[in-house]
């Protein structure tokens, strides 16, 4: 047994120490607690701390923890460039392309916008905001992000279209209605009377 007490130990001492030792001799592989792909889950949070992870989400999926914790040095080392931009894209897993004020005419200068390629992932709306800050965590203090175009890939599938047509007619026939013919007697009579008067009269 390795321990640190002096030769003039107590007899004590020593017994204790032989006992404290059996404590700590616990069956944990350290250096995976140290590496973000091997570290339990319960302990990611722990290392992202550790590694000064600036934005987290506990809704995250373990992969995306882990990649975040992955890229956290690196992303401290470069903080403030292009490069740093595009490692925050890629752990997404998209693409991105920068356009920067100086490849437009008439831009405002200091200002960029960003081409993002979503390669069919997902994207919800914790999933948006977190990726803004990290963003604006990221990118040259000099330079303003004024806006980003999402770029999704349209989704190619076989659509079944089905079709039916009903229709109809209602006929009504009534039976026949005979026709009464009719001899119609129109009697004429003329009376014509004229009276003439001859004044004076004697």
């Amino acid at each position: 047994m390795n321990q640190l007490l002096p030769p003039n130990s107590t007899e004590l001492e020593l017994k204790t120490s032989q006992i404290l030792a059996n404590t700590t001799e616990l069956p944990v592989d350290i250096k995976k607690l140290v590496k973000p792909q091997e570290i339990p889950s319960q302990f990611i949070p722990h290392l992202a701390w550790q590694n000064s992870v600036d934005r987290w989400n506990r809704l995250w999926t373990d992969d995306f923890k882990r990649n975040q914790i992955q890229i956290a040095f690196d992303l401290h080392r470069r903080k403030g460039t292009v490069s740093a931009l595009r490692s925050v894209v890629h752990s997404f897993g998209f693409d991105m392309s920068i356009t920067e004020w100086w490849h437009q005419a008439n831009a405002t200068p200091g200002t960029f916008f960003l081409d993002i390629e979503m390669n069919g992932q997902s994207f919800e709306e914790t999933d948006y905001n977190t990726f803004i800050d990290l963003l604006n965590d990221n990118k040259p203090l000099t330079r303003h992000l004024t806006h980003i175009n999402f770029k999704a890939e349209t989704i190619h599938t076989k659509l079944h279209l089905f079709s039916s047509m009903y229709g109809g007619d209602i006929t009504v026939i009534y039976p026949a209605i005979p026709i009464v013919e009719s001899q119609l007697l129109m009697p004429v009579a003329h009376f014509d009377h004229q009276v003439t008067s001859i004044f004076p009269q004697v």
